[in-house]
Parts: structure tokens; sequence; C-alpha cells
């Protein structure tokens, strides 16, 4: 698997009461992976028994793009299709093949314990020119008929090489990333069983199950299962996080799955908090860190009922202009921390006057005259010429 790399860097900030939230989003990246991601959770006996799926729709990842089966694959995907489907066939050293069937959710001593099979929409075009390798992710067919691929999909154990050949080439259409091996050769190990005539069903000849103790009744957690299939927004859940504080007497920090951290001021510090948040490929080996400072304050002036607030409030109902009552308290806002924290929570600051700025520019105008005339440093005062802006 490719390293961790830092993405975008983590800002400073101020935290002046209570509690927030910093997103996590795009902060580590995996080297060398471009293509959408999607995340099969299994219930293989492990402590993570999922892999992870890079598909094949971005240049310079594979020998050639596979849009369409891209497209095809996410549309069940997305659709919940493949919630709670099985491994339908597994034969050693050669694939896994699933998407075809859902699990029974009764013994098969009970009515309506076949698996069903899924649904499955009109066919889509066969795109050959990857080779099956190990570790590779391809659509199944129907024999003599290259474009009959619809739902059911297969990953390769070893060097199938051969089949690019075969019935015009399959389409292989994304790869497992990282030591998501693993978990697919967990799965190849469990024992087959010829469930065919079981389940009066062809496609069953080579049933994978994790145990079966009674050859005569099949249980639905005996069947090897993919719970989900999820297409990942972002790279975030392809690590696991962890947050450290240079000092947690005055700073609690968690942080969650996605990356986003948790903070929350126990008291205030005359120093800098140091935040260090370390990301671990979920897959893999390697690991990134990015450190970002949290200065601290008491003040509570940034919370409703501030002096600057109230003051702000009086000028907007002596003033021209016509606002509702959630634009005053907007602009409110956005003025008092303008004007008393000077470079502190611009972007919040900026946010809240632009809200209010429905009002029109006469409103930014009476604004900016306002707060010039109490600004108490330049950094301030490019913070209400971004207002403006």
């Amino acid at each position: 698997m490719a390293p961790v790399a830092n993405g975008t860097p983590y800002s400073s900030l101020v935290l002046g009461f209570g509690s927030t939230r910093v997103n996590g989003a795009n902060r580590f990246d995996l080297e060398g992976v471009e293509g959408t991601v999607v995340r099969f959770d299994t219930n293989a006996n492990r402590s993570d028994a999922s892999f992870a799926v890079e598909l094949f729709d971005k240049d310079g990842i594979s020998s050639r793009t596979t849009p369409q089966t891209v497209a095809n694959f996410l549309g069940y995907v997305n659709d919940g299709s493949y919630r709670s489907s099985i491994i339908h066939r597994s034969i050693a050293n050669f694939v896994v093949q699933g998407g075809g069937f859902t699990a029974p959710t009764v013994a098969s001593d009970q009515p309506g314990s076949d698996p069903a099979t899924i649904p499955s929409r009109d066919p889509v075009v066969n795109e050959p020119g990857n080779s099956n390798l190990r570790g590779t992710i391809a659509m199944a067919k129907l024999g003599g008929q290259p474009d009959s691929a619809t739902n059911q999909w297969y990953v390769n154990l070893g060097d199938n090489s051969r089949l690019d050949g075969v019935d015009g080439g399959f389409t292989v259409f994304g790869r497992v990333i990282g030591s998501g091996m693993e978990v697919v050769d967990q799965i190849a190990g469990a024992p087959t069983y010829d469930a065919s005539s079981f389940y009066g069903n062809g496609a069953l000849t080579d049933l994978p199950l994790w145990q079966n103790n009674n050859p005569s009744v099949i249980q639905p957690s005996e069947f090897v299962t993919i719970d989900a299939i999820t297409q990942l927004s972002s790279d975030a859940s392809l690590f696991t996080y962890s947050v450290e504080v240079s000092d947690p007497s005055v700073l609690e920090a968690s942080v969650d799955g996605e990356g986003t951290i948790n903070l929350s001021l126990k008291q205030a510090s005359a120093s800098p908090v140091l935040v260090t948040v370390t990301a671990s490929n979920r897959y893999g080996d390697g690991t990134s860190s990015q450190s970002f400072e949290v200065i601290t304050s008491s003040d509570r002036r940034f919370v409703s009922g501030s002096p600057v607030r109230d003051l702000t409030a009086e000028w907007l109902s002596s003033c021209s202009c016509k606002l509702n009552t959630t634009q005053q308290e907007d602009l409110a806002a956005g003025t008092a921390l303008a004007i008393e924290a000077p470079g502190w929570s611009a972007v919040i600051a900026i946010n809240r006057v632009a809200r209010a700025s429905a009002a029109g520019a006469d409103l930014q105008a009476q604004q900016l005259a306002y707060t010039s005339g109490s600004l108490p440093s330049s950094q301030s005062v490019e913070i209400a010429g971004s207002i403006l802006e």
C-alpha cells in the first residue's frame, strides 16, 4: 500500500468558551489511490472484517478506465442491492464470487430459507483491457455473451490472466487495496459445499459456509455474508485516528472515525495547546501526523449577553436599516467577533455578516463605519475589509 500523506493542513484556532468541532475531511491521503473507493463489510471473524476496493474510474491507475462498469456497479451499491448478500461461489486459488443472492434470514428447514436472487438491471457493455491478476475485481457474465454482465462480481485469488481472452475478455474494474486481501483470503478459506441440490439452484455448486455442524440444516449465520458495500465520500474512512494534546488539563480532545476532532476547553491557559492528530492506514502500513495550536481564553464575551453584542443590538435598533431578528443577531455576533477578537474566527465573523447582507450594501457601509471607529488593530481592519468583498 502506498504511504499515508498529509493533505489539507489544520489551521490554528482560538477557543474562547465551551467546545468546537474541527472537520477531518481531506486532511490525509493515501498516495497512489486516485479512483473512487468502496468498502466491503463482511461477517468474517476478525477485528476488522472489511476490505476496500479502488475502482478504475480515473486515468492513470489501470491500463484502461471502465466508466460504464463502475457506474453500473455503484448503482447496485448505492441502492442497497448488495446489503446482506452472500459469496455464493468460492474456488480455491481462482475466485470468490458474489453479488447474485442475498442471505436467508431463517434456517433451511423453515419456509423462505432459500438465498434470494438479487434483481438485476440491463447488462453493461464489456470493457476489457485490464488483466485478471490477484486482488482485482471483475464482472461475471454469461458464457459466450461478452456484454451480459449485470450485478455479479468476483475477486481474483490468483493470476487468472488466461481469462483476459475468454469471451471477449472480462471487465476488470477495480483492485483490492492495502491488506484487504487478508480478509478475502479468509473468505476463500471457508469450506465449500455443493448445495445445488439442497437449494435446487445450479449456481450453488461451490457454496462457502463458515461452518456447518448439521448438514441437513443450514443456519443464516453460516453463510459468508457481505453485510454492505459502501461508496466512500472521501479518504477519511481509509484511516484510523488518534489525537493527543500537549496539556490535557487545559483542553480535552477526541476524534471520530472520519477524523473530525472534538475539542472542549477545560480551563484557560497563557500558553497555546498543541493538538496532534495521527492517521494510520486502516488497510496496511503507514502513518502520518499533523499538529496545530489552540489558543485558549476564558473571555465569555463571545457568548450571548456580551457587552459588545448588546451595544451592537442597540445600534441596530436605532439605525434606518430594516433587519429581521435573525439578521440582527447574526450581525451583532459578527461585529462582536470583529471588534473584540482581532484575527480570531474571521471566517465566522464574515459569514455572519454575509448572512445579514441581504439588507443591502447600505447596511454593509454602516457596519464598516460602526466597526472602524472601534477596531483595535490592523488585523481587524483586514477582517472588516473582507466583509465588504
